[in-house]
Parts: C-alpha cells; structure tokens; sequence
C-alpha cells in the first residue's frame, strides 16, 4: 500500500495543491460555460431587421410570455376579474371590448378553497357561452404551491405542454411563496426568478400574480418593491 508521500504532490487527490489546481479547471469550465451562455443571447444591431410584435392574449392588456400583477384590497373582486379574464381567454371570446387571442389556462387556486369553487361555477351559469372552448383550455389547481421551492417552478413548467401560448394565474402571491416573506427583497427576488423560470426557454406564458394592497393603497402592491420592478 503506498504512503501519501509516495503520490507526486501535482497528482495526489487531497494534496492542497492538487485540490486547487482542480477547483481552477473548473472554474474556468464554468467560465467557458457562462460565457457560451451569454454569447447566445449577444445580438447586433445591424441583424435586427423587424419590429417584434409578441402579440396578445387580451388585446392592450395581455401579452404571451409577459409577467404581470393584479393587486388589491381584500374582498374587491380580484379574483373574479382574474377568473373573468381567464375564461374568456380559454374561450377565445371578446374580454370587456377588447379582442383575445386563445390560449391555454392553468389557474392556481391558492387561496379560497370551496370559495373559489364557487365563483367558477357562478361564472359559467352566468355565462354558459363560455364553456364551449374554456371547458377543453382551462383548468385549475386547487391548492397551494411553493413558489421558493426547488421543484415546484419546474413542475408547474412541465404541466404547461407544447401547445401555442398560456396562461398560468396564481392566485394569491401570499399563498404561493411557502416559508417565503413578501416583504422580503431576497425572497421577493426569487419569487421573480421562479416566475421567470415558468414563462421561459420559448413557453410564451405569460403568468398574471394575484396579490394584495398594502396598508396604503396608494402605494401599491404589499411587500418589498422588487414586485413593482420586475
């Protein structure tokens, strides 16, 4: 059995100076990496030949693969807007005399329980034209995810499949952050990161937030201001 001095010191596995020289090569992988990365997403002004024009879910007021937030006080209806306008982009129909676009919709009920049962299907009595297309396109999550976990991100990304534009309703923000804390500018941020991983790599899902209204209404949405940056 040989010795550790009987190992050459630039070979040895735990000599320092070979635990460096490894962690040197990878870093410069990750470098390498990075900058592939980075190069991908490089363009020059001279191969930009048109205006990109993303289209719309609801015209003026939706686009695929944007990020938006609807907030409010409590007990102002926003879920039954948030519905309303979900529906009817499953449908496909006009939304407050504005034109849409069908897509996909995934609803995340976080919040409400039986409550939100309930609206969904005052809705579709109240308006049973909607149920021919939205019936098919919209479905819902009847419970809480976690939007600061390592998997939930992406397993809400696998369920979205490969079919044109979606729209992914969450459905409050305070249910969906788990351990997070809204007021929280490191755990807002990765609530934003989450989103971002949601709608990213080509889904063209645009991801509306429910949130609330903080104590003054006047200044918007509750919690840290990373929200109203993003």
């Amino acid at each position: 059995m040989m010795a550790d001095s009987d190992y050459p010191l630039n070979v040895h596995p735990l000599h320092p100076d070979a635990v460096a020289e490894r962690a040197a090569r990878e870093r410069k992988s990750a470098i390498a990496d990075r900058k592939r990365e980075l190069m991908s997403q490089r363009h020059y002004l001279e191969d930009l030949d048109e205006f990109y024009d993303p289209g719309f879910m609801i015209e003026g007021v939706l686009a695929p693969g944007g990020f938006s937030v609807m907030y409010g006080g409590s007990n102002v209806g926003k879920t039954f807007v948030a519905l309303d306008m979900a529906i009817h982009i499953a449908d496909g129909r006009e939304w407050m005399g504005h034109e849409v676009n069908p897509a996909w919709v995934l609803y995340i009920a976080a919040e409400g329980g039986m409550g939100f049962r309930n609206r969904l299907a005052a809705i579709k009595r109240a308006k049973p034209e909607l149920n021919e297309n939205a019936g098919i396109r919209f479905s819902y999550l009847a419970g809480r995810i976690d939007l600061s976990s390592e998997f939930d991100p992406q397993v809400i990304k696998t369920m979205l499949g490969d079919e044109g534009p979606k729209l992914i309703v969450i459905d409050t923000l305070a249910r969906s952050m788990g351990n997070g804390d809204e007021n929280s500018t490191k755990d807002m941020n990765a609530m934003v990161e989450a989103v971002d991983e949601i709608r990213g790599d080509g889904t063209e899902a645009h991801v509306l937030v429910v949130h609330h209204s903080g104590k003054n209404e006047q200044l918007g949405a509750r919690g840290s201001s990373v929200l109203r940056a993003a």
